[in-house]
């Protein structure tokens, strides 16, 4: 019996999966299109549909594709790959960029339409028309350890912008009391204490040695000269713009609050922080070796790369990361400044300095000294330090490049090789040499040893979808 190919594509939502199929010889529709719930049972149903079809029509090989948005589509997909159901038909698993099917669709058609069952229809279209991407499942404790980091970074982010937002508010209390510089830190102890449990009208109303006295007490006589500090206090008032009552007394009460909230994010992240140290104590870290960066910084790199075999060399890593220039060129014109691509990993911990690109993405050191750190060990961490610019690391929690993905990585020109995950039982393979466009984001998702590509001779043998 001859080979053939049968192409799923799937939209997955919180409530539901739309699940439509096609051939991938000459693209007409198999069966009718299924809805179904995003839960087991669903995905029950969901499996025994394809069985049914696959059996019904006499297919050989399955090709089941989606697009990684959010994370409802996780649960599903993995549950899909473990059963052993479809397992007699050879599946292989495509886990899309949405930008990938986007983009194809705006190739092949002018609709306008945009539902469920048209957008797993595009998805099953794309899967015909060959060239996929090949994803990358992480291990089960890889994906935790992203979950925490990841969340992490997103509690800082918000620590910043709640003490952005609380300092707006300093001004229109006091809006000399940043400028003129009271106390070294506007969050400090004393600081905060004086703005969050007192008046303008409170404060302005203490004698000298009243206020100095409150300022001891709350910094523990940590000031080496406390009247100094309080007169600076008295002068950065009467520096600042006159406040009403009412609103004095509206921002002392926001500044409190916003003040607690800022202390229990605060108090959450270094919970964050024992998590993340407690499941790095399994994990061999030489990045540690390296000076600047520390254990949190360390376990999102970590996180994010996982295995580092899976690049082949510093370019791969690079364009994971995010340090690829665009290139410009027509004719024997070739430009020599281009912007840094927008694309990478967007939680990557290690990010150029915008404000001085090089020539080349290898040339900030950045992969080198990933490469040479996670691959080698403690081996040479001399040289590695050498070329590490600490004025180009970023916190990952303080990534200015962040936005809110999935958990998806799709590469394209795959290269052979990779194994099955000890812990998922899932088919890992080695990550690509080049990357797609998009915003890529590093994560578990599927990855499935290259399928058997369809190339089209020409644009009439890719079927336009219906309107």
């Amino acid at each position: 019996m001859a080979d053939s190919t049968l192409c799923v594509g799937g939209d997955i939502h919180q409530d539901e999966l739309h699940l439509r199929a096609t051939d991938k010889t000459d693209g007409h529709e198999v069966g009718q299109p299924l809805t179904v719930k995003n839960n087991r049972p669903g995905a029950d149903q969901a499996i025994a549909h394809l069985v049914q079809l696959l059996t019904q029509h006499g297919y050989t090989h399955l090709e089941f594709g989606l697009e990684a948005t959010g994370l409802f589509w996780l649960p599903f997909y993995v549950y899909l790959q473990q059963s052993p159901a479809l397992m007699p038909f050879q599946p292989t698993w495509v886990c899309f960029n949405p930008k990938l099917v986007a983009k194809f669709k705006e190739g092949v058609t002018l609709s306008e339409i945009k539902d469920d069952d048209h957008d797993a229809l595009a998805v099953a279209e794309r899967l015909r028309f060959g060239h996929l991407p090949v994803s990358y499942v992480a291990s089960s404790e890889w994906l935790a350890l992203r979950m925490l980091t990841r969340y992490r970074y997103r509690l800082s982010r918000q620590i910043t912008q709640e003490k952005l937002r609380a300092l707006t508010r300093v001004f229109l209390k006091a809006s000399e009391w940043h400028r003129g510089q009271p106390f070294s830190d506007v969050w400090g102890a004393t600081s905060a204490t004086l703005l969050t449990e007192f008046t303008i009208a409170e404060i302005a109303a203490m004698s000298l040695t009243q206020l100095t006295d409150l300022m001891q007490e709350y910094a523990r006589k940590q000031f080496d000269d406390p009247q100094a500090t309080a007169r600076q206090v008295q002068r950065t008032l009467q520096n600042s713009f006159p406040v009403t009552p009412d609103l004095d007394v509206a921002l002392t009460v926001v500044l409190q609050v916003a003040w607690t909230h800022i202390r229990d994010l605060e108090k959450l992240m270094r919970r964050l922080d024992r998590e993340i140290a407690q499941r790095m104590e399994h994990i061999t870290n030489p990045l540690l070796s390296v000076q600047g960066l520390g254990p949190v910084i360390t376990a999102g790199i970590i996180a994010e790369i996982a295995d580092i075999h899976r690049f082949p060399d510093e370019p791969q890593l690079a364009k994971f990361v995010g340090l690829v220039w665009r290139k410009h060129a027509s004719g024997q014109f070739v430009a020599e400044e281009t912007r840094l691509a927008n694309t990478g990993n967007v939680y990557s911990a290690l990010l150029p300095d915008r404000r001085g690109e090089p020539d080349t993405p290898t040339q900030l050191g950045i992969p080198s000294l990933l490469s040479a750190q996670v691959c080698r060990g403690a081996e040479a961490p001399t040289q590695a330090r050498s070329r590490f610019d600490r004025s180009q690391a970023r916190p990952l929690g303080l990534c200015p490049a962040h936005k809110e993905s999935d958990l998806c990585e799709t590469p394209s020109g795959a290269i052979p090789g990779g194994g099955t995950s000890p812990v998922t039982g899932l088919h890992e393979t080695i990550a690509s040499r080049s990357f797609t466009g998009g915003k890529l984001d590093f994560g578990s998702v599927s990855s499935m040893r290259p399928s058997t590509e369809t190339h089209f001779q020409n644009s009439s043998q890719i079927r336009s979808f219906p309107s």
